[in-house]
């Protein structure tokens, strides 16, 4: 079944969610990114970071399949070579 990514982040919107269409399975939204601070053990430096959001059909019989995918690209995401 088809899937969808979508971005809300080109309007300057940091989270939306979207709503799968009949054929669709799934839609992974991304907001726009930001710059934050982030602790690294010594000082703070400054790291862009999205939300994420991931939208799936109740018909999907286990739901726990579209969260360890939301998970794993959360995961490969802050180092986009291994994608």
């Amino acid at each position: 079944p088809p899937a969808t990514i979508t971005t809300s982040g080109t309007s300057g919107l940091e989270w939306a969610r979207a709503m799968p269409l009949p054929v669709q399975t799934l839609v992974l939204g991304l907001g726009a990114g930001k710059i934050v601070p982030a602790w690294d053990g010594k000082v703070f430096q400054p790291v862009t970071e999205a939300q994420l959001t991931l939208s799936f059909d109740h018909r999907v019989p286990d739901g726990g399949a579209p969260g360890r995918l939301l998970a794993r690209l959360a995961a490969l995401l802050p180092s986009p070579e291994t994608l």
